[in-house]
């Protein structure tokens, strides 16, 4: 059995090598080999070469859809830029006449606020010719009211008086004080005639003030001596309280103005038997000339506009029926504020009133 398995493996062996040997010896087995080969070998380039053909038109077919879709992309690209570009110019257009438009009415609007500043010009214009001319009017209407009615009176007495002097009915004595009051209504007419004067001038051609030093004790002694007249005829007593000698910086022409209509009214609105009292005060720049009476004073009503109106609407008659033109304390109030002082006021109807004229000091 040994014997059967060794025999069996041993001859097996050379039989086996005996059959590849002959088999490799023999050509012709060779060839049917190699022809084998060879044909498997076509057979497995024809299938390559057909693969190898699909695969490269599949790849064509794929380059060509790519290419389609990449000029379907270009040519939408392009249509995109043409419309961008005509959208573009649209907004440049549109832009371009919103710019032209707004330059169109910004030189319209330039052109008619000019218009309208014209307008406003010339109406402005025209206002104050009829404000000027109003004033004028007013002006002429007050000089005639004054004319009229403030010194037809003095001019009558004073005729008057110079009759009964022709006619010789009075004696000597009588005739001399008579001459002494025809001085002094004769200073009085003077002296308001030269108020209107002045004051119909400020009207016209503005305040002209020509300042000077002045001793305003001896300018006030002056006009209470005028005064005196008109005092004496209501027994008004007129003090003068000073002492030595008070000097200001002031237009002497303005300064007799405001003192003669502050002391004219005052003894317009006193009573018969009253006091009329001038002082002074001062401090380091200021002299403050007080005219203080006590009268019948001034109304709330009227204290408002004391020096913003003239005329009738702020004049009155007197304790004695005096009338007046009602421009002596607008020309008043003038006058102190181009001398460079200020004025105040005080006063209690049926107390008295008290003007304070604060004009600049000079030491003496």
């Amino acid at each position: 059995m040994l014997f059967n398995k060794f025999s069996s493996r041993y001859i097996f062996i050379p039989l086996l090598t005996f059959l590849c040997f002959t088999s490799f010896a023999q050509p012709g087995s060779t060839d049917l080999l190699n022809k084998g080969q060879k044909a498997r070998s076509a057979s497995n380039y024809t299938s390559d070469t057909n693969n190898v053909h699909l695969r490269r038109q599949a790849d064509n077919e794929w380059l060509v859809n790519e290419l389609k879709i990449k000029e379907q992309v270009i040519a939408f690209r392009n249509k995109l830029f043409w419309f961008r570009n005509v959208i573009a110019l649209f907004v440049v257009i549109f832009i371009f006449l919103i710019i032209r438009s707004n330059r169109q009415k910004t030189g319209l609007n330039k052109v008619l606020q000019k218009q309208n500043a014209d307008i406003a010009l010339q109406k402005a214009e025209i206002t104050q010719q009829r404000e000027t001319l109003h004033q004028l009017n007013h002006t002429k209407d007050m000089l005639f009211s004054v004319i009229s009615h403030d010194l037809r009176s003095p001019f009558a007495a004073i005729l008057q008086t110079m009759d009964s002097v022709r006619t010789g009915e009075m004696s000597a004595g009588e005739q001399k004080e008579i001459l002494n009051s025809f001085y002094q209504q004769l200073s009085l007419v003077n002296l308001m005639v030269n108020n209107l004067l002045v004051w119909a001038d400020s009207q016209q051609s503005g305040i002209k003030t020509d300042l000077v030093t002045l001793n305003v004790t001896e300018v006030i002694n002056e006009i209470l001596q005028l005064s005196n007249f008109l005092a004496k005829n209501k027994h008004i007593n007129l003090r003068h309280n000073y002492e030595g000698e008070k000097w200001i910086l002031a237009d002497l022409n303005h300064v007799k103005i405001i003192f003669h209509n502050l002391i004219g009214n005052a003894i317009k609105f006193t009573p018969h038997g009253g006091t009329i009292e001038v002082f002074y005060t001062d401090d380091d720049d200021y002299l403050a000339i007080h005219v203080n009476d006590n009268g019948i004073g001034i109304l709330p009503q009227k204290m408002e506009k004391l020096f913003k109106i003239t005329g009738k609407d702020i004049s009155g008659n007197g304790t004695n029926n005096e009338v007046g033109a009602g421009i002596g304390l607008g020309l008043i109030k003038q006058f102190v504020d181009a001398n460079n002082g200020r004025l105040e006021v005080q006063s209690k109807p049926g107390e008295g009133a008290e003007f304070i004229v604060y004009l600049e000091k000079v030491e003496a």
